[in-house]
């Protein structure tokens, strides 16, 4: 489709809703009009024609609530629309528009995972069969060949109907959702987005959005995505949206109050979620479980999760952290690797795996990043000859790591760059003994730290350089820099504790003369305790 049809289509997406009833009267003379026009075919007639005015009336009006219900796409809501389809159908079972609402309904309550696609079909059928003109009929056939692996079939079918200036925001939404199902995220996004301005009151649209956000690596994205839904205008009852949202945020941010809370409302809605939500739940627990420092239980609970969501990759990625937190890296590594075997692609779960493999000098997070480069779509930065930066380092090879470093530089300016070529000059110079030009490395580091506002990781190698110099009490007041900065920006709480492990293991491991070994192990006891406060701070709220 050409930018100028991208262009009209997106303007007229309310040109081909059907979401009006037919006008009702408003008096005698508003009923009388029609009246006369068949006074002539007798009393039979007349009687005959008010019941079908009758009928169409009752159906219009059930319609109309149904389709308000679907927009808010809880379980609990689409169970009542399904309900009013069910009684428009009793009073007129040849409503080609019941039948196309009947299917659309259906269809989104498989979405929940309830067993009801097949439902969806058959009434899809009939909606064809009686050649239905409605944007549900439309949009529920593309989403069905969505889900049934034909999204390349599902964009021909919308693209035709848009070259017939047939448009409407769902057709918009099942354009862009196949679009990224084949993997065209960006031009997916923009159509979803589109059909968003245009009809932003779609719950399934945002959530569409955030699987989009979600499967790019982008979680906070997601996330932004998921609280748009629980606003108090969208739907702030939408309990698969509360369970997925309170999983990201555990394992994106260092909070539990809002992710507990989202988790307690789920919990008291059980009579009102479907199979699909139970599982983002058991997962949020999971979560909850690895945030609060019981890996065991989170592996338990996200065996919980893939009984009810099978095959789920940020639930296998739950489990790889949970292994970690165990010190098991082979398990934690057979995790991830099985889901990235998902026919759903998450790139940030790749991401995770290559930056493990590094850690670990292992070279084969080279052929990762290089995949996830080679599919990468938009315009691309550095944070790939970042990464590749990071592990020359890893490796102990700094002139690979300065060529890194310095690439990257001509793609972009990222304060990570700087902060990657400060570790070099550091380590080069580290190596000179007392030849070391440390001016060289404070220069370095101090672009690093004006180049961003809230730094912590620059602030903690601060610390580092600090200790091999033996300045014990400025390496102390870094590390403190880097522990407000770590918490200012919410960071996941388990990379808040890794950071007290790395402080606590760099004081207890200075070994330097006089009275410096005794002063660093006493800043690692007040770091122990630190530590301590913080775990506590966690339970408490």
């Amino acid at each position: 489709m050409s930018q100028d049809q991208s262009k009209r289509s997106a303007a007229n997406l309310e040109a081909y809703e059907d979401d009006a009833p037919p006008p009702r009267s408003t008096g005698f003379v508003g009923f009388l009009i029609p009246v006369v026009a068949v006074v002539g075919l007798g009393a039979g007639a007349l009687y005959l024609y008010k019941g079908r005015v009758d009928t169409n009336v009752f159906v219009a009006d059930k319609l109309k609530e149904a389709r308000d219900k679907i927009k808010k796409d809880d379980l609990k809501s689409l169970k009542e629309a399904e309900a009013l389809y069910t009684e428009a159908l009793e009073k007129d079972g040849s409503s080609d528009k019941a039948l196309s609402g009947a299917a659309l309904v259906y269809f989104l309550e498989s979405q929940h995972g309830l067993e009801t696609l097949g439902k969806a079909k058959d009434y899809l059928a009939k909606a064809e069969a009686a050649d239905a003109q409605t944007s549900e009929r439309f949009a529920t056939r593309a989403y069905i060949d969505i889900v049934d692996g034909h999204p390349d079939k599902a964009e021909r079918d919308v693209k035709a109907l848009l070259e017939k200036d047939i448009a409407a925001p769902k057709l918009a939404h099942a354009l862009g959702w196949a679009q990224a199902a084949q993997g065209q995220y960006l031009e997916g996004n923009r159509i979803l987005r589109s059909a968003t301005e245009t009809d932003f009151s779609a719950v399934v649209f945002r959530l569409t959005l955030a699987q989009i956000a979600h499967q790019q690596g982008d979680e906070k994205g997601a996330i932004k995505q998921l609280s748009s839904v629980l606003r108090p205008n969208m739907n702030e009852n939408h309990h698969l949206a509360q369970a997925w949202e309170a999983a990201l945020r555990l394992k994106n941010y260092g909070e539990l109050i809002r992710p507990a809370e989202l988790i307690e409302k789920v919990k008291a809605a059980k009579a009102d979620i479907g199979p699909r939500t139970e599982g983002l739940l058991a997962w949020a627990e999971g979560e909850f479980a690895l945030a609060t420092f019981h890996p065991d239980q989170a592996i338990e609970r996200a065996d919980a999760a893939l009984k009810l969501i099978p095959n789920y990759p940020p639930v296998m990625d739950l489990k790889a952290r949970a292994y970690l937190a165990q010190g098991k890296y082979d398990d934690a590594v057979a995790a991830y690797e099985a889901a990235l075997k998902s026919p759903q692609e998450y790139r940030g779960i790749k991401w995770d795996l290559a930056k493990l493999k590094s850690k670990r000098k292992d070279d084969a997070a080279l052929a990762l990043i290089d995949d996830l480069e080679k599919t990468f779509q938009g315009t691309k930065g550095p944070e790939f000859l970042i990464f590749k930066g990071d592990h020359a380092l890893n490796k102990g090879d700094l002139e690979q790591a300065k060529k890194y470093y310095t690439d990257a530089a001509e793609l972009g300016d990222d304060a990570d760059i700087l902060l990657g070529l400060a570790k070099v000059a550091f380590l080069e110079e580290k190596d000179k003994g007392k030849k070391a030009d440390i001016d060289k490395v404070t220069n370095a580091i101090s672009l690093a730290l004006d180049a961003k506002k809230s730094f912590p990781e620059a602030h903690e190698y601060v610390g580092v350089i600090s200790l091999w110099n033996y300045l014990i009490g400025g390496a102390n007041d870094e590390y403190g820099q880097a522990e407000a900065q770590y918490k200012k920006l919410k960071r996941p709480i388990p990379e808040v504790i890794a950071f007290y492990d790395r402080t606590i293991a760099a004081f207890s491991e200075v070994d330097g003369p006089g009275n410096v070994k005794k002063e660093a192990k006493g800043f690692a006891e007040q770091w122990k305790q630190k530590k301590g406060e913080y775990l506590q701070s966690l339970t408490q709220g």
